[in-house]
């Protein structure tokens, strides 16, 4: 048996210590807050007390999903490590990320048919 990693995105209701702890690596959706854009990657490019002082002041907040291209560049540095990888996605029906997952997978059972990559 193969050695596997579970995945997800930032979306997930867990700390970044925690995820630290317990080696699970993530994928950061993309905060846009006004004028500026940051990865949603749980505090560490900006804090939630300034996310939410800013938004209650009353600037616009929007986030953007993970892209193809994001997945395939996160997915590939796993399996070119020969792991296999388990992925949690946010879910289809709230978001394309679980989509753009799967795109991604499948692109990439292509180029590496020996690994296992489960959305």
């Amino acid at each position: 048996m193969s050695e596997f990693v579970l995945t997800c995105c930032s979306t997930v209701d867990l700390t970044n210590e925690y995820l630290k702890e317990r080696n699970i690596p993530y994928v950061s959706f993309d905060v846009q807050l006004g004028e500026d854009t940051y990865a949603d990657d749980m505090g560490l490019s900006i804090s939630q007390e300034e996310l939410f002082k800013r938004m209650l002041d009353g600037e616009d907040a929007k986030t953007s999903q993970v892209t193809v291209q994001q997945y395939l560049d996160f997915f590939k540095g796993f399996l070119e490590e020969g792991k296999d990888v388990l992925h949690i996605a946010l879910s289809s029906g709230i978001s394309g990320t679980y989509n753009s997952a799967c795109v991604a997978a499948q692109e990439l059972k292509e180029e590496y048919p020996d690994r296992k990559l489960y959305v």
